[in-house]
């Protein structure tokens, strides 16, 4: 019986042979991702998009009547995803994709700047955004508030605040960080020191050996 040995090798339609050990059968998967750097996966299988944008693996199908999930993602895009229909490898030995071209991720960052020791909302402060290919600025309201739209997951972002009579602050987010939140927005509120508040110490010591001497 067949079906009972374990080294049974079956052979398809098409007379393509399926791996003995687990009865898979080993397939070509291709396409264009539209770019260089787009990570393509299959199930457990992975591989990257070359320069051109083309690319393809050679992957083992379990089950030729489940469909086959083949996603597409790279930091700073939105992922997309293509379905091969199952049964499809009952028939075919080899799949293209279609060509793909993935929409930028982009994320809106807002807050409001208040002043640290009242808690009021601080007008005019000069807000900017800065990275590789980045360079956005834009003031508070009256009330301390500012909001960027359109700002790309691709790479970290130096959000710096300033303002005269106050200390200059900055926060840097990681591009990871920006996608996790393309959905509902990064919020990064900001407490200013006003320079008046700050006590400057003077700390002054001599440096010995360990003898003792200086």
């Amino acid at each position: 019986d067949p079906a009972s040995t374990v080294n049974y090798v079956r052979v398809s339609a098409l007379n393509r042979l399926y791996k003995a050990s687990n009865n898979e059968a080993m397939v070509t998967l291709s396409g264009n991702a539209g770019q260089a750097g787009v990570l393509v996966q299959v199930g457990e299988t992975t591989t990257t998009s070359g320069t051109d944008g083309a690319w393809s693996m050679s992957y083992s199908v379990a089950d030729t009547s489940q469909a086959i999930t083949v996603t597409y993602s790279k930091q700073g895009y939105v992922s997309q995803s293509e379905t091969i229909a199952a049964e499809y490898f009952d028939t075919h030995i080899a799949w293209t994709g279609s060509s793909i071209t993935l929409s930028e991720q982009t994320v809106s960052i807002s807050g409001k700047v208040t002043n640290r020791s009242t808690g009021a909302g601080i007008g005019g402060v000069t807000v900017t955004l800065t990275g590789t290919g980045i360079n956005k600025s834009m003031t508070t309201s009256a009330d301390g508030e500012y909001a960027f739209d359109g700002v790309t997951t691709y790479v970290d972002v130096t959000i710096t605040f300033t303002c005269d009579g106050y200390a200059t602050s900055e926060d840097t987010v990681t591009a990871q960080t920006l996608a996790s939140y393309a959905a509902d927005g990064y919020v990064l509120n900001k407490q200013l020191t006003r320079t008046s508040d700050i006590q400057i110490i003077t700390v002054t010591g001599k440096v010995v050996d360990i003898s003792g001497n200086g």
